[in-house]
């Protein structure tokens, strides 16, 4: 029997294939932050921060906020989804799938469509 996939060792794995990334952080579906950056997590309505909302195995993440404002929100229904906030180096992308949402804020040199599927595929065995 393997051992499960933690929130901790998510981000390690994540670190491993996406060495760009500027920082990364995994969160509950209520906000709670489980492993990582804690400025990626923070809820409210700041630019920049990241909100969770809606009940144990949502993962539904969708955008919110203006142009720019690279604020991510995840809410309820769904998995798997993947939406991105902000623009260039410092964009910010998320990836949700059952109670847990994974957030990276990509670095110089990042690649964002290979971030995107990196992101889902560590959402997905978080599960």
């Amino acid at each position: 029997m393997t051992a499960a996939l933690t929130p901790r060792l998510a981000l390690d794995y994540l670190a491993e294939l996406q060495p760009a990334l500027a920082s990364t952080a995994v969160v509950g579906t209520e906000g709670e932050l489980l492993a990582g950056d804690s400025s990626l997590a923070a809820a409210g309505a700041g630019s920049g921060g990241v909100v969770a909302a809606g009940s144990a195995g949502s993962g539904r993440v969708v955008a919110a906020g203006g142009a720019g404002s690279g604020r991510v929100v995840a809410a309820g229904g769904g998995s798997g989804r993947v939406v991105a906030a902000g623009g260039g180096s410092g964009r910010v992308v998320a990836a949700g799938a059952g109670g847990h949402i994974v957030i990276a804020q990509l670095g110089p040199g990042a690649l964002e469509p290979l971030v995107r599927h990196d992101l889902e595929m560590v959402a997905r065995e978080l599960g």
